[in-house]
């Protein structure tokens, strides 16, 4: 658990709040930007040109946040960020130099926005900022559970990651300082991280790439050879990188290329997943010895012929095309904190990855990406809609819903036939839920939901149903 703000004031400050990385809130409070308090600069040289004392007096053009993200809040009201021709502001925000990629699960409702406020502010590369460059805001994502936001409950804005921009129907909003508004859908988000577990291993080679010596690394998405999503490794003052990371749609596949030989001891998580997600990940190897292994227990996986045959238990090289595929799957992702804060698994069954051919695991240049995964046979889609009465949603046999409806739903439900697994995502608008039960159509009972709170994920055994 972490800290709880309510019914508080913040305003005049170059960011209003920011939260450790725990499982916080803030609700029922007002943000304000700038009030017509200039400040004193009479008695400052840290004025800018708009005649108003700096918040951040070192920082001329810092983009003043109301919100500066790690994780999440809700009921906010934000007043008066606009963006000026010397600096940015936006009501929410990161850490702008953040050099880790923030979870997918900050999540925002009821936020009310007085005037032309400026949604999001976040420096770019028109300002002349490396930090536009940082895995941390480069990689952000918010959902907007209800709709306050974006209009449309479910839907997720992101910044500049090339991977939900391009595969999750994304569209920019010029208003938003250009951040991407995204629709929901029936996969999830969770944070994929690939760990370098013995830098001493690996050539990362003297030089790293201008002109922003920063990146080392990409995901790209199975099927999109035109999809990069560029990433530091960490610090990107250090030559040694040892963690890559990035948020991603959940049940897809991505290859990770480096800018220098894959290191030859990887281990690969999924963060923030919930049970029955996962996401198949392809590193570039040359046909060498591998020995893989995942969880704490270090269960030996077992080598498959085809990638079809990939699960949790397995992996598979492609020896023509030098790929080494391995399968995340998530089957503990139990909820890590309050209802009120849906957060999911946090990578106890991460994938270890020992290659025989340590600093030199070099491959022939040029590759094709592999094909996308197509999508299920058994995916079902469910209409909800409930009225303001009864603060509750049932289903609905199609997606339109009368006036008087005050509250919407739209359930995805997958059944995979060989596990008799049904992993689902249900988005709604109903504010603060707190409880959710699935029932068979005589009103029966069928299964207790973990949590209320939008958006809910997880999965079930039907074998026995």
């Amino acid at each position: 658990s972490g800290f709880t703000f309510q019914n508080s004031l913040l305003q005049d400050n170059g960011v209003g709040i920011n939260f450790p990385a725990m499982s916080n809130i803030i609700h029922d409070s007002v943000i304000v930007g700038e009030t017509p308090n200039i400040g004193t600069p009479a008695f400052t040289k840290n004025f800018d040109d708009k005649g108003r004392s700096r918040p951040i007096l070192w920082w001329a053009d810092f983009p003043i946040q109301g919100f500066q993200g790690y994780d999440n809040t809700g009921g906010q009201h934000a007043r008066n960020f606009f963006s000026n021709d010397v600096r940015r502001a936006g009501a929410i925000g990161a850490v702008t130099n953040g050099m880790y990629v923030l979870p997918p699960n900050n999540h925002f409702s009821q936020i009310r926005f007085e005037g032309n406020s400026n949604v999001f502010a976040m420096p770019d590369l028109a300002w002349g900022r490396a930090s536009a460059y940082f895995d941390g805001p480069r990689h952000l994502i918010f959902q907007d559970t209800d709709g306050s936001l974006t209009g449309s409950y479910g839907n997720v804005i992101a910044s500049n990651n090339n991977i939900i921009q391009q595969e999750g129907g994304c569209v920019p909003v010029p208003a938003w300082n250009y951040f991407w508004n995204c629709t929901r859908n029936q996969h999830g988000y969770s944070n994929l991280i690939v760990y370098n577990l013995d830098p001493s291993k690996s050539d990362f080679g003297s030089t790293i790439q201008e002109p922003v010596p920063i990146h080392r690394a990409a995901f790209i998405p199975f099927g999109r050879d035109n999809i990069f999503d560029e990433v530091t490794g960490g610090d990107p003052n250090n030559l040694i990188r040892s963690m890559y990371s990035t948020n991603v749609i959940s049940r897809k596949g991505y290859v990770l290329k480096f800018d220098h030989p894959t290191p030859p001891k990887l281990q690969v998580c999924l963060r923030y997943a919930s049970t029955g997600e996962w996401v198949v990940v392809a590193l570039q190897y040359p046909m060498t010895t591998f020995i893989i292994t995942r969880g704490y227990s270090n269960t030996p996986l077992t080598p498959v012929t085809s990638l079809s045959a990939l699960n949790k238990l397995t992996y598979f090289y492609d020896v023509l095309h030098e790929y080494l595929y391995v399968m995340y799957y998530e089957d503990n992702g139990q909820l890590q904190a309050p209802a009120s804060f849906p957060e999911y698994g946090h990578g106890s069954s991460c994938i270890n990855i020992m290659a025989a051919c340590n600093e030199k695991c070099v491959v022939a240049p040029g590759y094709a990406i592999p094909r996308a995964f197509p999508e299920p046979a058994d995916l079902y889609k469910v209409y909800l809609k409930g009225s303001s009465s009864s603060s509750s949603l049932t289903s609905s046999s199609s997606s339109s819903s009368s006036s008087s409806a005050s509250y919407e739903g739209e359930g995805f439900f997958r059944l995979d036939r060989v596990t008799s697994v049904t992993s689902y995502i249900i988005h709604h608008n109903i504010p603060d839920a707190t409880s959710a039960a699935i029932y068979s159509d005589d009103g029966t009972l069928y299964k207790i939901l973990p949590v209320g709170q939008a958006p809910i994920r997880g999965a079930f055994d039907v074998s026995r149903n």
